[in-house]
C-alpha cells in the first residue's frame, strides 16, 4: 500500500512520500515520484503534509464537486464486464 495505515483516511500519503529515504514496504510509483517533481503540485504536497484539515477541506470540496456535476460515460451504457458462468 502506499502507507503503513491503509485503512485510515488521512494525510499520511503526502508524509509518506516526502520521507527520505523512502520505506521500503510502502508503493511508490512514478507517478507518486512525479507529484514531488512538478512545480505546480510541489506546494500542495508540502502543505497538505503538514496541514491534515487543509488537506480534508480541499479534498471535500473536490469530492463533492465530483459528485454534483456527475459523470459522463461513453458509451451511455457504461462498460459491462461479461457475466461469469
Amino acid at each position: 500500500s502506499w502507507t503503513k495505515e491503509w485503512q485510515v483516511f488521512d494525510n499520511s500519503y503526502f508524509k509518506a512520500l516526502l520521507a527520505e529515504p523512502a520505506d521500503p514496504h510502502l508503493l511508490r510509483l512514478p507517478t507518486d515520484k512525479a507529484l514531488l517533481e512538478d512545480p505546480a503540485f510541489l506546494p500542495h504536497l508540502l502543505r497538505f503534509a503538514s496541514d491534515q484539515d487543509a488537506f480534508f477541506k480541499e479534498y471535500a470540496e473536490a469530492h463533492v464537486k465530483m459528485s454534483v456535476q456527475g459523470s459522463i460515460f461513453d458509451p451511455p451504457g457504461g462498460i459491462l464486464l461479461p457475466k461469469r458462468p
